[in-house]
């Protein structure tokens, strides 16, 4: 629920991180990141909304759609800069991925290729996303 997660993006030797406030577990996040911002344009366009309220399906509402603070749609990621108004803020600009680590109880570092997860069982170490569909066999 309440669980912060800083979902960051590196850029060569440059890491742009933002925080979301709310369901930053990978049942949650870590699943949404993996599944539906999976390339280096989707991941991208995330940390240009800045800071978030909390991550969803969709970065912005279907064309016609409503969406606002106040009444957020329907699976579409909640942003303080674009559906609040306040001024665009990130977590910040990084060198190395070890600055990030001790920030939240979870930390997402998207490489250009995958997303990697830190703290996954209290394991020291980045550990890969990977979404599997269908159930246990």
């Amino acid at each position: 629920m309440g669980s912060h997660a800083v979902i960051a993006v590196k850029h060569g030797k440059k890491i742009e991180a933002i925080i979301t406030n709310f369901d930053g577990g990978v049942e949650h996040t870590g699943v949404i990141l993996a599944g539906f911002y999976n390339t280096p344009e989707q991941a991208n366009a995330l940390i240009e909304l800045g800071n978030l309220s909390q991550l969803n399906e969709k970065i912005a509402p279907d064309a016609g759609r409503n969406h606002s603070w106040a009444q957020p749609a329907e699976g579409v990621t909640i942003a303080y800069h674009r559906d609040r108004g306040e001024p665009r803020k990130i977590l910040g600009t990084f060198q190395r991925e070890s600055e990030l680590t001790s920030i939240a109880e979870y930390t997402y570092l998207f490489d250009g290729k995958r997303w990697l997860v830190w703290g996954l069982g209290n394991k020291n170490e980045w550990i890969e996303l990977k979404v599997t569909l269908g159930g246990n066999k």
